[in-house]
């Protein structure tokens, strides 16, 4: 039988077979006895060299239920780690009415900190959780959420063995700028360091950046920013949804505009940056020396040189007081507070995001 990578279909894996051993940790037995008839089975660890995922396949399963426990509040490292979260998520949804859901949320921890921060709009599912007034005792499947703000997925995702159709309900769950937080064990790590301990027999999935960034990619999710955990054993992935003008149906149109509040500048107007946000800026938007006189770059070795295709001189600072512009466009607003201190007064200074 061809075995295949869950995510990207490749069939060139390598792989780890394990006999006789229990296809679910942190499931707990009440007494001794009961350990002999707990299930075994075997089971397939496949690592694809092409997106760097494992996926695991095994011959029997174990729901989770009442005995199944992979809580870590007990542990102060764990609960600072909930505190980091926390802080990137009032960072990125400063909203605190904002639609929160955590899928597979366990006993509820990080929600509880959510709402001792002040988030009221939040609900978790889990199978193996008491139901509360904030958390649902089962699996979530799609059909309770709509509009959803920020979708929580830790360590969430290593255990759905259909990820597609799991991954068109969270997109079709989310707002039209919703974004997901996904964090997992880091597959790239344990085949780096040989940690065959952190393969775990419970999940289908163990994640690299490239397997759950081309998840992501293919339910119109795009990759916002990620972190490194515990010396990078976990990842954390934020993923936000794409509205159409971003998808790319429009760009076009959205050059064209920027192009025109360019046009619409108080003149003269002179281009900050001659590298290549610059360029891109002139020959994209189509903006010769009647729009953009200039352009003004720091760098000794631009300047003097014309820039193509409409012929643009680069110049130093120093000089931007024989032109006296009116306006100032900055190509790359991450060198603003650089350019600040060499401007004349008087006049506008924009970014290209506040155009």
């Amino acid at each position: 039988m061809k075995m295949q990578c869950n995510v990207c279909g490749s069939e060139n894996l390598a792989f780890l077979q394990l006999d006789a051993i229990p296809p679910i940790q942190n499931h707990f037995c009440a007494n001794a006895a009961q350990i002999k008839d707990f299930p075994l089975t075997n089971v397939d660890f496949l690592w694809c060299s092409d997106c760097h995922h494992i996926s695991i396949r095994k011959g029997k399963h174990v729901d989770f239920d009442a005995n199944y426990n992979n809580e870590q509040s007990s542990s102060g490292i764990a609960l600072g780690h909930f505190g980091r979260i926390v802080a990137d998520i009032q960072s990125i949804i400063p909203n605190k009415a904002a639609r929160i859901i955590e899928i597979g949320c366990g006993r509820g921890d990080l929600l509880k900190l959510l709402i001792e921060n002040g988030y009221s709009n939040v609900q978790g599912f889990d199978p193996v959780a008491e139901g509360s007034i904030f958390i649902s005792k089962g699996y979530w499947t799609g059909s309770e959420s709509a509009d959803v703000e920020l979708l929580i997925l830790r360590h969430t995702l290593e255990e759905i063995p259909g990820l597609d159709d799991f991954m068109q309900k969270v997109s079709a769950s989310l707002a039209s700028e919703g974004r997901v937080y996904c964090e997992f064990t880091n597959a790239s790590r344990i085949i780096s360091e040989k940690d065959a301990f952190s393969i775990y027999p419970e999940c289908s999935n163990i994640f690299s950046i490239s397997s759950l960034s081309s998840l992501l990619a293919r339910h119109g999710l795009v990759v916002e920013k990620t972190h490194s955990y515990f010396n990078g054993e976990w990842l954390g992935l934020w993923g936000k949804k794409l509205n159409a003008i971003n998808k790319g149906s429009n760009w076009g149109t959205q050059l064209d505009a920027i192009a025109q509040k360019i046009r619409e500048l108080p003149r003269p107007v002179v281009l900050w940056g001659a590298g290549g946000r610059g360029g891109n800026v002139l020959s994209f938007c189509q903006l010769d020396s009647a729009v953009i006189s200039h352009v003004v770059d720091l760098n000794p070795a631009k300047q003097g040189m014309f820039i193509p295709p409409f012929g643009q001189k680069v110049i130093s600072p120093q000089e931007l007081l024989n032109i006296a512009p009116k306006t100032v466009l900055i190509s790359s607003n991450k060198y603003r507070s650089e350019i600040l201190p060499h401007l004349p007064d008087g006049c506008n200074v924009l970014s290209l995001g506040e155009l």
